[in-house]
């Protein structure tokens, strides 16, 4: 039997993110349905809204004093990880048991053709059925290429296996030592570009993401209203890989 950490950030939405852990957590055994065995590790990062129903005793709890962002939120929860492989689930998202352990399944096939696999990613749909995210590919500076851009779960560019440098985020399933590898997640990425970070941190190394198109789950909250912290995360993720790509040049030409 396989037991798997599954780490679940919430901050505020607290209504959502109620229904997201009633659906994840509903309507299973979970001491050890279909092999696997979930532990949920829910990190509270500093909400102001009531949060009560996190108090569970079916849940790993791990309060933020104060509100410090996504990244450091995964940096801190992976120190809790018991598990060699760790799910991310996003608190506006909904995932059963059962599609953990089809994605389980679908990471188990995978490795036998990819034994380097670490990051495992499937298709974000938006509450009305269209794509939201399935993955993206990125140059030397960070900049995002080749990114499939139907809103049709069902065309081609939405389908298939596909090894890429990041894939879809709300949901995934990451190996904890390619995260140890890396150095975890950047903690001066807040809110955004945190796996396209990861995605770049992974092509300097020879593990592998991939996006499979088999699975798909519904994203609830896609369209989030940008604020100054976004575009602080933008500026900064831009900067950090042009710096890292101008001075690895420079030391090529050296």
């Amino acid at each position: 039997m396989e037991k798997i950490d599954v780490i679940f950030p919430v901050y505020n939405n607290a209504k959502l993110a109620n229904v997201c852990l009633k659906h994840l957590m509903g309507g299973y055994n979970w001491m050890g349905v279909g092999g696997v065995k979930p532990r949920i590790i829910v990190v509270d990062d500093a909400s102001t809204e009531d949060v009560s129903f996190l108090q569970n005793k079916d849940i790993v709890l791990l309060k933020h004093k104060f509100n410090t962002g996504i990244a450091r939120a995964l940096n801190d929860a992976s120190e809790l990880i018991e598990s060699e492989w760790f799910i991310w689930i996003e608190s506006d998202t909904l995932v059963t048991l059962k599609e953990i352990i089809m994605a389980i399944d679908r990471r188990n096939e995978l490795l036998k053709k990819h034994p380097k696999l670490a990051w495992l990613g499937f298709k974000s749909l938006q509450p009305n059925g269209e794509m939201q995210f399935f993955y993206r590919n990125m140059d030397k500076f960070g900049n995002s290429v080749n990114m499939p851009s139907s809103s049709d779960p069902d065309a081609e560019e939405n389908n298939g296996i596909r090894i890429v440098d990041a894939p879809a985020n709300p949901f995934y399933l990451m190996r904890k030592e390619a995260l140890k590898d890396i150095g975890g997640a950047d903690n001066n990425l807040k809110r955004q570009w945190i796996d396209a970070d990861l995605g770049m941190k992974l092509k300097q190394t020879d593990w592998i993401a991939i996006a499979d198109g088999s699975m798909e789950f519904f994203h609830l909250n896609p369209k989030k209203h940008l604020n100054e912290q976004d575009v602080k995360d933008h500026d900064y993720f831009k900067s950090k890989w042009r710096r890292f790509a101008e001075n690895r040049d420079s030391n090529t030409i050296a």
